[in-house]
Parts: structure tokens; sequence; C-alpha cells
């Protein structure tokens, strides 16, 4: 049901009226807190107590590498300073809206800036599954 809603934004950003380009992003800071929040009771305190996020998906591929990680992890973690550093291990379902979450969240930066009138800058960016190298 997106797409449609999608493209009656696109059309109506691209009208030749003044202020087209940002009057749905505009409703769209009215309407927000009117709909349910996506994410669990968890991970919307994370997102209040903290000021920046890092989502991490892992997968073992056989060989221990996941274990490495996670202990290498605690390891670097345990030795910042206290209150500086947690983390929480998202369940399946908090996984799959944790994920749409972090989409959609690029896409609503634009309208938060809006509501908030402030000017706009967003770097967001993935790296392949097969990156092996710095960017």
């Amino acid at each position: 049901w997106l797409g449609p809603l999608w493209a009656i934004k696109d059309r109506i950003s691209t009208l030749p009226l003044p202020g087209a380009a940002s009057i749905c992003d505009r409703a769209m800071w009215y309407l927000n807190p009117l709909m349910p929040h996506p994410l669990s009771t968890p991970l919307r305190r994370l997102a209040v107590e903290w000021d920046h996020h890092l989502l991490v998906e892992t997968a073992e591929y056989g060989q221990g590498q996941i274990n490495d990680l996670e202990d290498r992890f605690v390891a670097w973690a345990n030795a910042q300073p206290k209150g500086t550093v947690t983390w929480h291990t998202c369940d399946a379902a908090e996984k799959e809206w944790a994920l749409v979450f972090r989409f959609v969240t690029a896409a609503a930066f634009r309208v938060y800036c809006l509501g908030r009138g402030l000017g706009e800058l967003n770097v967001d960016y993935s790296l392949p599954k097969n990156c092996t190298q710095a960017p």
C-alpha cells in the first residue's frame, strides 16, 4: 500500500505550484505523531537515550567468526568509559522492524528538517555484503 501513496506524493511534489515540493513532507510532520511507533519499547528507549546508533546485522558462516566478532565487540565495549556504549540484541521481529526503520528514517529525515525549520544534510550508506576493504 505504500507504493500508491508514494506515487501520489511524487505527483503532488512535482506540481508547478509554490510549496508543492514540500507540502506532503510537511503534512507527514503533523500526521506522524498519530501513527503507531514501529519499534519495540527497548529500541525506542535506546533511541531516546542515545544520540548515535549503529545497526549491525551479522551472520555465521560455520567457522566461528560470529563468536570471535562478539568477543571482540564485548572486549572493545568493556574498554570504553563506563556508560558510553550499550547494545541490544534484537529478536527476529525486532530485527525486521529495525531494518525497515533504518531505511524509512533516511527518507523521514527531510520531513524532520522541514518540520523543525532546519537545513538538511543526510549521509546514509550501506556497504555491500562482499566488502573487504574500507570504502
